[in-house]
């Protein structure tokens, strides 16, 4: 049973989230994925970001394998406040082709528009104005059309900029750079951190590297997690596990990083793909976490592997090919792997996000 307008025609999705059957299907797709725990399920309109497309004047999605758009004025997946814009957004004059990355931060919307077209008319600059007060801030190849803040006391309570948009992380906020990396939902996010700190604690009576009361507090934002020895936080984004444990991040997103820093949070620029730490620099550290794109971490996990220090890695992955490629080469090195739980982060896609924790 279908129940998705878009199924079958948008190619967003490889399985109808809103169907009956929809859990069996996508459970299938692990059968070959050594998973120790049950799968974490997320709830389908709860996805706070989405790359739309725009050419020829229609807005919408891709269809599958094909460059024909979808006209999309409602999904549903995404959050109530995402879909309550789509209309305006879709309105607005467009010349050419472009890609709108919509992002719902916590003060509100943001609206990021990347098009080979290097400017935009006075006309799209009076209509891009008249955009919903949900959205904060519309930007066109990374320029600024316009920023304001939302809601108004945001002025007084946010340390920045205050027309910025910002994301939180068990309370803590960092200014959202346009286009950052961002988890797909709030509730994907909190269930990630509650993996990770439930999976690192050292056993046998040691003192613990991280331990949480709970990730997920009533709302579903969290609270705060205490952590206790060195951390590294690798591809680490804007700080979604480096703020909460207190670790040291790295990633190559220098915007990000800087976001990260004025947040109070101590983190570096590094293109762990060309230069990931070597094994001498992670003897300093006591534990890992590490969340790649899709391409995985393969030249980390094999200074992992020859650093003899590190006792527990929990290691975040959105593919499951080249996590089980980079698992190999930290059992290499003697870490084994003691907990693997999939969380269905990409409701309705065939991507599985991972939280494999290593130890030694």
């Amino acid at each position: 049973m279908n129940t998705c307008p878009f199924f079958g025609k948008c190619g967003g999705c490889a399985f109808d989230a809103t169907a009956v059957d929809y859990r069996e299907h996508k459970l299938s797709l692990l059968n070959h994925i050594p998973i120790t725990q049950a799968p974490v399920w997320i709830h389908p309109g709860t996805r706070r970001r989405a790359d739309f497309s725009v050419n020829d004047g229609k807005f919408g999605f891709f269809a599958g394998r094909t460059n024909d758009i979808v006209p999309v004025r409602a999904c549903p997946m995404l959050t109530p406040a995402l879909n309550g814009i789509i209309p305006a957004v879709a309105a607005l004059p467009f010349t050419g082709s472009a890609n709108i990355l919509m992002t719902e931060c916590a003060n509100g919307i943001d609206v990021n528009i990347t098009s080979r077209v290097p400017y935009y008319s006075p006309a799209f600059t009076h209509a891009a104005a008249s955009l919903p007060s949900a959205v904060i801030r519309a930007t066109w190849n990374g320029k600024d059309i316009f920023k304001r803040a939302n809601p108004p006391q945001e002025i007084l309570r946010f340390i920045g900029d205050p027309g910025a948009p910002f994301v939180e992380f068990v309370g803590q906020r960092v200014e959202f750079p346009a286009g950052a990396f961002l988890q797909p939902s709030v509730s994907g996010e909190n269930v990630l951190r509650e993996l990770i700190a439930a999976g690192t604690t050292l056993r046998q009576g040691s003192r613990p590297i991280a331990c949480v009361t709970s990730a997920l507090g009533p709302s579903g934002y969290g609270r705060q997690v205490d952590a206790h020895g060195k951390i590294a936080d690798l591809f680490c984004g804007l700080g979604a596990f480096t703020l909460p444990f207190g670790a040291v991040g790295f990633d190559n997103f220098a915007p990000g990083i800087d976001a990260l820093n004025a947040a109070g949070g101590h983190a570096t620029t590094r293109d762990l793909f060309k230069k990931p730490l070597t094994a001498r620099e992670l003897a300093r550290y006591d534990a890992i976490i590490m969340d790649p794109p899709r391409a995985g971490a393969e030249s980390q996990c094999k200074q992992i592997a020859r650093a003899g220090n590190v006792r527990h890695i929990a290691y975040v992955s959105c593919n499951a090919e080249t996590f089980m490629r980079d698992a190999k080469i930290l059992e290499s090195g003697g870490y084994r792997l003691t907990q693997l739980t999939p969380v269905d982060q990409f409701v309705g896609t065939a991507h599985w996000e991972l939280v494999g924790i290593f130890e030694k």
